[in-house]
This record gives C-alpha cells, structure tokens and sequence, in this order.
C-alpha cells in the first residue's frame, strides 16, 4: 500500500504527468476561446480534436527538431482536413481515399519512430475529417484554429521551458536506471528464473536507453551548452550512461555465478547491493525534481566490504581452472559495482554542489546519435520483403475491407451508429508483428471495458455541463500521461472523454454508448488480429537473421575502432563509446525480437534457440569489449608495449571477421577469447 501511494506521489512530479497536463491545456484553450466566443457544441468539439491531433505528434526533442515535426504535422492535417471535409459518409472515394492515407502513412514510419507518429495523425484526422456533419467552411476554419493554436502554444512552451523539460526528462533516467538496476539485483536469486529475470532485464534496459538517447537529443544540442545548469546536467548524464555503460552484463555471467556459489551469501550481497543503489536514484530523482528531501549517504558499502572479504578468501584457495574462471566473473562485477559506488557518490556531491560539474569539452560528441534521411530508405523499402511494406498493404487493405462492409452493411441497416469506430479501433491496434498487435489488442479491449464501466458510474448520476467538462479535461490530461507508462489505463481515460464528448447533445444514453463502444472495439481487434496471421504476415524469424547480421559487422566494426582508439591512435575515444552504445542497441532488438518470436505460434518460431544462443554470445563478447575499451582508457602506457597485445588483437579480428566464411567445424567466437587481453592490460595497470 505505502508502495503504491509512494508511487503514485512521484508520478505527479514526472515527465509523464507534466506532458499530460501541458498538452491538456493546449487542447482545452482553443477550445475555452470558442466557447468564450459564443461557439456551439459541434464549434467546441473540431477545436478540440483539431488541437488533440496536433498533439499526438508533439514528441520530446529539440527545440529544431520539435519546430519542423511540428510545422510538417500542421501542413499536412490541414491538406488532409480540407480534402476529407468535402465528403460525406463511408462514399466509395472516401473508402479509396482513406485506403491511401493509411498505406502512405504506415509506410513513411520507415524514417523512424516520429515519422510513424505523424503518420498516425494524418490518419486520425482524416477519418475524423470524415465524419464531418456541418457547412464545410465552417469546419475548415473551426480546424485550422484549433491546429495552429496547438503549434504556437506548443513551440511557445517548447522555447521558454526548455530547461524545466530537460530537467525532468534526465530525471526520468533516474527512475529507468533504477529499474534496471533492481532488475539486474532479481538475477542473482538463487531460486528465481533466471530467462525471465534476464528477459526483464533486457526490456528495463530498452526503456533505460530509450530514456538516454532522449535526454542526449535534448541536452547536446542545447543552444545554450556554457549555461551552468546545463554543464550541471550534462555532467549527471555522464555519469549516469557511465553506470549503465559498465554494468551490461551478460547471461552466462548469472549462471556461472549460480552453478559456482549456489545459495552462497555472495549473491544475497550482489541482490541487496543493487536494491539499496536503485533505492538511492529514486531519491536523488525525487531532489532534482523537488519532490524530496536531502539525500541519504549511500547505503551499500557494507556489502562492498563484504564482497571484498569474499574474493580476499577465494584467492588464497586453490582454484582449479574451472574455479578460477567463475573467480574472474565474481571479480568483474565486483569491479563493476565498485565502480557504481564512485559514480553515485560522485552524482550525490554534484546535486548537493559538492563538486562542480566537468566540463565535457569536445567529449560532447561521445554522447550524440544521429539520425541520418536518406531517400534510399524509401528505395530500400518498396519490396515485399520489407517488413514496412508488407505492414502498409496489409493496414491499407484492412482499412478498405472495413469501410466497406461498415458502407454496405451497417450503414445502411443502421447497425451501430458509431461503427466507424471499429475502422478506428483497427488503426489502433495494427502493428508490423502479431505478438504486438495481439497484446495492444488485449490491452485495449480491458482499458476500454474500464473506461466504459467508469463512464456508465458518472453518467448514471446525471452531472452538470460543468462536471462533464472537467471529466474531460481530466482524461485528455491522464491519457496522454499514461502512454507510456501503462497503456490500459491510458485506453480507459480515451474512452472516458470520448464518450463524454460525444454524449453532449445527443439523445443516446451513455449507457448504450459504452456498450456500443466494448462491442465495437472486440470486432475491430479481431479484424486486426485475423489480417496480420493471414494476409502478408510479418514474423519474427524474418527480422532475426537480418538484426543478427548487422550485430557481426557492428562487433567487428568495434574491435577495428578500439584498434584504431588506443594501439595506432588515429581516431578519438568518443568514435569507441558511441558504436559500443549503438551495438548494444542491436542486441536489445535482437533480443525482444525473441521475446516476441516466443509469443507467436510455435509453428513461426524458426530458428530460435539458434539466435538466442548467438544473442547470448554476442552479449558477452559486448561486454567483455566494453571492459577491455575502458580498462585500456586507464591505462597509463601505450598498449603497443605490452608483449604480444597487438598480435593478438590481429587474430582476434581474424575470429571475428564477418567476411570470412565458416565452416562446421569452425567454433563460434565468445567473449572467453577476449579475456587474455583484458588480463594483459589490467596486469599493466
């Protein structure tokens, strides 16, 4: 119980929270100026949806970045808005034309994941557009006012808040380091699953990154970088990928830990190590956002002294070769966690203006990633064996079936009066792979019973006007603060205000409009479900071997960068740092690519003990690459004086070389092989 109210305490003082709030003034404003204007109910409700959509497409990013994504959505919904506003019902050029937004929309989400937002938007208003009942002009200039109100409020916000929004979002990767870190401590149980415990390490991973790489778009290109809350910022973030960057540990590491000190106190300190470190970011999120006290002195150095007692005992024995191996592993990640303990103290002092802030310098590059457009993605694209054509045709001919029967069918037998939400519904729900698009689909189907069952409560006690309104703007707020955190509840406040809107001025019960709502959406999920198994499906056996590929040639490329960083020194140590982010980046996909081959039929898994033994792999000859890269940036000499090290790297590039062929008898190349060198260097240390 105190969990859950803790939590729901610092959910008001999140990202999340503030960006549900601001995009629900940004709707409710044009909308209150309407009305303040003598507006009707029908003026109100394409204000608002117009502003709404706008909103959809209003992702975090640079102040640039946020302009032209916003100024593109604007364009383009109001092209859209003024050719759909023309029609009148499920017309058979309505059907076509709609048909065509969604093939083009889905397909330009091949240019990433703000491009598949602003594609949903130009669906989203045009099947609303569609639906317009009053004066064309009217509706055109009800729109435009809406839209374009949203795109000032919003850069306005964006311009003068940029320091508040940064502010929050690098504390989010608190909250996602934190998760990761008690994610890492349940995979040192003895007893627990360890492919479970290791699956949600690898999905609290993808959110810590994503998390990351957010905060890097925001921070790095700052206009205002010399600012000091700025270096302030940027020096946590240092920290903090610091963290993460060293703790990436792989699978084989647990089990060697399990089968070598089966329920020793070594894992019992490990689990409470990180537990109590991930007890700490919580607080030291809560302080930067304001919403805590002073924060604790770190509160895991007994199991530091503890561990260090441990490995002082296991050297002087005897060790077999066997032994010996599991002795190393238990003294990486001592180092790791020792390493944690600095960094986290140093992030203490620097919150509490201990210490000032390093200046970064030139090392700003270490943390960009860019994201290059190139009309070759589309050229890359425009095959069927492309996942995002495949996608496309498969929404786009759903879409036209749909239509269709709603026009022939319900339409003219007055069959469920709001039946375009089952078109909306599929929408929605259709994603590239059936284990997405089967799980959106079960998630929006309880959000939108809860969210029927809640409107069904407040209709039966006959509010006031007033009341409704507030309904509403508590459920735009909620909704769009609850996307990312939990997408049922989200689906429950979107029908709440759907509902609630459309039961102002109309005759129907809310009642009947919930229950018109429930039914529509099953019949839109299953549509959904039945298109992506049956009509050009797109499974995960496909996308593995292709994430596979580009994993060997993104591990061979960073083993050449390494070379070339620290033994013939041509390029910086920043060049290193960012391909070991980016490959750690492919293995996370590679790696919910899996867990989402295991939610499909087994008949579709194909080769998948194959490609999750090679993750496995990879992610160890990962880790082991990042321990022998930062172990050579604290070495004092150069490593070409170290006997044999430059040899050695040469045949280790010989194992990895994704060019040459292997053969049967030929041994995949693990992260064992690269432990002589990091033993060469660190015996140099």
């Amino acid at each position: 119980m105190n969990k859950s109210i803790t939590n729901i305490y610092r959910f008001f003082f999140t990202y999340d929270f503030t960006m549900g709030l601001y995009k629900g003034i940004g709707v409710f404003l044009p909308v209150l100026i309407v009305y303040l204007l003598g507006g009707e109910s029908k003026n109100l409700v394409t204000v608002g949806y117009a502003s709404l959509t706008i909103g959809i497409a209003d992702q975090i990013g640079s102040f640039k970045h946020k302009r032209n994504e916003l100024l593109v959505t604007l364009l383009g919904t109001l092209l859209i808005a003024f050719y759909f506003a023309q029609f009148d019902g499920f017309s058979f050029l309505f059907i076509i034309s709609l048909s065509i937004v969604v093939f083009f929309s889905n397909f330009i989400s091949c240019f990433g994941i703000k491009a598949n937002t602003i594609g949903f938007t130009f669906i989203f208003i045009a099947m609303i557009t569609g639906r317009n009942t009053y004066e064309f002009t009217e509706y055109v200039i009800d729109f435009a006012f809406g839209s374009i109100f949203y795109v000032i409020y919003a850069l306005i916000f964006a311009k003068y808040f940029a320091d508040y929004i940064l502010r929050q979002t690098l504390s989010a990767c608190y909250i996602s380091l934190s998760k990761y870190l008690r994610a890492l401590s349940e995979c040192y149980r003895q007893n627990s699953n360890l492919d479970k415990k290791f699956a949600n390490l690898i999905e609290s991973q993808t959110l810590l990154v994503a998390d990351l790489q957010q905060v890097r778009d925001l921070l790095f290109r700052a206009p205002n970088r010399h600012d000091p809350k700025i270096i302030k910022m940027a020096g946590e973030l240092t920290l903090l990928t610091d963290i993460y960057d060293r703790l990436v540990a792989p699978y084989q590491d647990f089990t060697t830990i399990r089968q070598s000190y089966e329920n020793s106190d070594i894992q019992i300190f490990f689990r409470d190590l990180y537990t109590k470190a991930a007890n700490n970011l919580d607080e030291m999120s809560m302080f930067t956002l304001g919403g805590g006290g002073m924060i604790r002195r770190l509160g895991f150095k007994a199991e530091l002294r503890a561990l260090e007692y441990e490995l002082e005992l296991l050297k002087n024995q005897n060790l077999n070769e066997e032994d010996q191996d599991a002795y190393h592993v238990l003294a990486a990640h001592y180092r790791k966690a020792w390493v944690m303990n600095r960094q986290l103290d140093k992030i203490r002092q620097l919150l509490l203006d201990q210490i000032e802030a390093p200046d970064l310098g030139d090392n700003f590059k270490k943390h960009i990633s860019h994201s290059y457009w190139s009309w070759n993605i589309l050229k890359e694209n425009l095959s069927l064996s492309s996942d995002y054509m495949r996608f496309s045709i498969r929404t786009a001919i759903a879409m036209f079936c749909t239509l269709t029967f709603i026009n022939l069918v319900l339409e003219q037998k007055q069959i469920l009066g709001h039946s375009f939400w089952i078109a909306f519904t599929i929408m929605t729900l259709m994603r590239p792979g059936f284990s997405l698009t089967k799980e959106r689909s079960r998630n929006r189907i309880i959000g939108t019973i809860m969210g029927c069952a809640l409107v069904g409560i407040i209709i039966s006690f006959h509010p006031p006007m007033s009341y409704i309104i507030l309904y509403i703007f508590i459920g735009v707020v909620l909704s769009n603060a609850l996307g990312n955190i939990d997408y049922k509840l989200s689906v429950m406040f979107t029908t709440l205000y759907v509902l609630l809107t459309l039961n102002i001025g109309i005759d129907i019960s809310g009642l009947a409009l919930a229950g018109e709502r429930i039914l529509d959406t099953a019949i839109g999920a299953l549509i959904a479900i039945a298109f992506t198994i049956y009509f050009l499906p797109s499974w995960e056996k496909r996308e593995a071997p292709r994430l596979a590929d580009r994993i060997r040639f993104h591990t061979y490329d960073l083993l050449e960068t390494l070379e070339n960083v620290w033994i013939h020194r041509t390029i910086e140590p920043s060049d290193f740092y960012v391909k070991l982010k980016d490959t750690q980046a492919l293995i996370i996909q590679l790696s919910n690519s899996l867990t989402r081959m295991q939610k499909e039929p087994q008949k579709f898994h194909g080769d998948f003990h194959y490609y999750n033994e090679f993750m496995i792999r990879q992610q160890s000859v990962l880790s082991q690459l990042a321990i022998l890269g930062y172990s050579l940036d604290q070495l004092a000499k150069d490593p070409k004086d170290i006997p044999e090290f430059a040899e050695l790297i040469m045949l280790t590039k010989m194992r990895l070389d994704p060019s040459i062929p292997s053969s049967e008898n030929t041994k995949p190349f693990t992260g064992q092989e690269l432990k002589p060198l990091i033993w060469m260097v660190e015996a140099n240390t």
